[in-house]
């Protein structure tokens, strides 16, 4: 995804009625919804009206005039908000406190796959036309173009007097894209992403078939219509009689809504430029208009979402614009954006939402329950503070080995109490797990009907209840606990602390896992009806396997070794099980692969799946590749010999940095978690301080890696982090 966008270090909002702001100095972007007060100040003036969404901003707010209420969120990069007059927070009417400090945010800047996509395509001749399109409800869409400098032809005229225009069924999920300049008007039906290369120009309101035209309000439970604008350039409302040239409002009653105001029901997307209106009145404009020039109220139910501010009301002329906002969130976008409308990168998220469909980017500002949430490939969810994501029924997280899922905590904010993700009091509810990251700081409770979790990695406390649970090929540093009454299987899993097993499950088979907890037990057996523990290595915890329950648990070629209180509690060895040193490479590096002459080899039992290579099962989670050549000696390299990795964990590159005692050639080897190679080479250290940079595309994906630096018989390993 990254590569449609600018490389700002920013972030961007899904769920919110926003404004984007961008200095000339290309600082940063800012989000609101509404305008900047002027072009020379660096913050977004809000004017007087309602405000029934969210709000952010990457830079400061600036109150000049009460607010009747913000009903959502107000969020800003800023530490604060700033005030005109006599202004204060009490002013604002806040239904929920502001949030400050918040990551700024990042968005396209052009509409590639709505270019892409659109079915028609509108050419403009070169700029030499304007092309208008006309919703006309369930009669479909009518394109047709006029000649720029001359006289346009009425907006509702005869269809058949308009020059070759062109009729375009109504798409029930497409887009039209205008190479040029387009005026949009007129009612919506279906659902429709309009784009333009140009200047969008709205010439009269733009209303769902359905809506209510003189402020755009509608019932979301029964509206099946949606529209998206999204222009290259600025959204403009036209200076024109239907949107309430030289003071409509007052000229005309409030009831001849032909005559003034404007009213928008859609998704609006200025991706480098604003939502503004014609004719500022500003002393270098040509047209200057009566004094007032108030021309109405400005009704947006939907979604605005802009590059940079533009004021919708200024005070020269005894007022010029609309004198109000009446500014309404469509939350059916919570779930789904109009077709092509994939401009946003990332949203936050906070309070009730029925479903939550995340395919950007969020950032959590709030406690957030749902009833289901779908995260897809590649997407960081960011918890700012100790807030928790609690869905009901259903948790689907789909990541890839490629753009594993990340759940991530601000920094800030790590030595408070940790975030949560949680699932629990639906009917029946389910989860899937697939190739997720849970950062430091964040905890994990599931309690639902069925639990599946394949290649993750959690780094806070993991809870998992349930009546199936299958889990494998993960990695656990704080430990886990599966409850349940049905059916575990733990497979192929590295637990950096204990695993205990509670809530009298049917059956619990604990297979090929590798567990070292210096501060507590390995494997504690609490409550079960039936239990096996086949393979596994528990090594170097307080006491290896305890069992306290009354029922017998089945152990099959374990390697239970080095626990300072006891390998076995109230239990016995089974067939087929070592006590010996299972030879990890470098375990205090958390390298917990097995070494060339580790007992763990092909010791595993005989009867389950061999290994990749062909060979008999080892015991624990990482199988002794058969083809691997690494030195025949596991000596230490000399305290007085060193290696480390910064940053680490990195995302685009690391910097190896290596202590040795003397002049020397190295090799530096790269495994992944199976223990294949994947990047090798061949350095000389022309001091005793030597550095060696690694970067991200030599190896094979997002995951944890293990860099080994040798020399002759001598060798040491570190664990590295890849996020891209």
């Amino acid at each position: 995804m990254n590569k449609h966008l600018r490389n700002y270090n920013l972030l961007i909002v899904v769920f919110v009625i926003i404004t984007i702001i961008m200095s000339r100095l290309d600082a940063g972007l800012l989000y609101s919804s509404v305008y900047q007060r002027d072009t020379e100040d660096n913050y977004v003036s809000l004017p007087p009206g309602s405000y029934w969404g969210n709000l952010h901003s990457n830079d400061y707010f600036y109150f000049a005039n009460p607010i009747d209420t913000i009903c959502g969120i107000i969020s800003s990069a800023q530490s604060r908000f700033l005030f005109g007059g006599e202004m204060s927070q009490e002013d604002l009417h806040l239904r929920q406190p502001p949030r400050f400090n918040v990551p700024p945010i990042l968005s396209y800047i052009r509409a590639n796959r709505l270019r892409a996509s659109a079915r028609p395509m509108i050419s403009s001749r070169n700029g030499r036309y304007m092309t208008r399109v006309w919703l006309r409800g369930n009669q479909g869409i009518i394109a047709y173009q006029y000649e720029l400098g001359t006289e346009p032809p009425p907006l509702y005229g005869n269809v058949d007097d308009l020059i070759n225009p062109m009729r375009i069924h109504t798409p029930c999920w497409g887009a039209i894209f205008v190479d040029g300049q387009a005026e949009v008007y007129g009612q919506v039906f279906g659902s429709l992403t309009l784009g333009s290369s140009g200047d969008m120009w709205l010439v009269d309101d733009i209303y769902y078939t359905g809506a209510r035209r003189a402020d755009g309000d509608f019932d979301e439970r029964g509206m099946s219509h949606c529209l998206g604008l999204i222009s290259e350039a600025d959204i403009i409302i036209k200076n024109n009689w239907y949107n309430g040239r030289e003071n409509g409002f007052s000229l005309y009653s409030p009831q001849s809504i032909d005559h003034h105001s404007i009213t928008i029901t859609a998704a609006l997307g200025a991706l480098n430029g604003s939502l503004k209106f014609q004719h500022t009145n500003a002393d270098w404009e040509a047209y200057q208009g009566p004094s007032p020039d108030e021309r109405g109220i400005i009704h947006l139910k939907g979604m605005l979402f802009q590059y940079r501010a533009a004021p919708l009301y200024n005070e020269n002329h005894n007022g010029t614009g609309y004198h109000r906002i009446n500014w309404q969130y469509d939350n059916r976008f919570n779930n789904s954006l109009p077709p092509f409308f994939d401009l946003l990168s990332n949203g936050y998220i906070g309070g009730n939402i029925k479903y939550l469909n995340i395919r950007y980017n969020v950032i959590v500002l709030d406690h957030t329950e749902c009833t289901g949430m779908r995260v897809w490939p590649g997407i960081e969810i960011q918890f700012q503070s100790f807030y928790d994501i609690l869905v009901e029924e259903k948790l689907e997280i789909n990541g890839t080995e490629d753009e594993p899922v990340r759940f991530t905590r601000s920094e800030r904010f790590l030595q408070r109490l940790p975030a949560s993700v949680t699932v629990d009091y639906g009917i029946s509810p389910k989860v899937t797990v697939y190739n997720a990251i849970f950062e430091e700081g964040i905890n994990v409770n599931f309690n639902a009907d069925s639990i599946r979790i394949d290649n993750c990695n959690f780094y806070g406390e993991v809870t998992l209840r349930g009546r199936y649970i299958e889990v494998k090929n993960s990695t656990f540093s704080e430990g886990i606990t599966l409850n349940g009454w049905g059916n575990f299987t733990f497979d192929h899993n590295l637990v950096e602390g204990g695993l205990i097993i509670d809530g009298n499950p049917r059956s619990a088979r604990i297979t090929n896992n590798t567990i070292v907890n210096p501060d507590g037990d390995g494997v504690f057996l609490d409550s079960y009806r039936s239990a096996e523990l086949n393979s596994n290595i528990i090594a170097y915890c307080e006491r290896g396997i305890v069992k306290d329950n009354w029922h017998d648990v089945e152990l099959l070629y374990n390697n239970v070794f080095g626990n300072l209180d006891g390998d076995y509690i109230d239990c016995e060895p089974g067939e087929g099980s070592i006590s010996l040193n299972p030879r990890f490479i470098d375990a205090n590096q958390g390298d917990y692969q097995l070494s060339w002459n580790s007992p763990c080899i092909d010791a595993g039992d005989p009867d389950l799946p061999h290994d990749p290579d062909g060979s008999r099962a080892d015991i624990g989670a990482f199988y002794r590749d058969r083809g691997l050549t690494v030195p025949q000696d596991d000596v230490e390299l000399p305290e007085t010999c060193s290696i480390t990795a910064s940053p680490n964990p990195f995302n685009s590159s690391c910097t190896i940095s290596f202590r040795v005692e003397q002049m020397n050639k190295f090799q530096i080897v790269i495994y992944d978690l199976s223990g294949r190679e994947v990047f090798s080479d061949r350095v000389f250290a022309s001091s005793s301080d030597a550095t060696y940079t690694i970067k991200g595309s030599q190896l094979g994906g997002a995951g944890i890696y293990f860099v080994r630096l040798m020399t002759g018989i001598r060798q040491q390993t570190i664990k590295l982090i890849y996020l891209p």
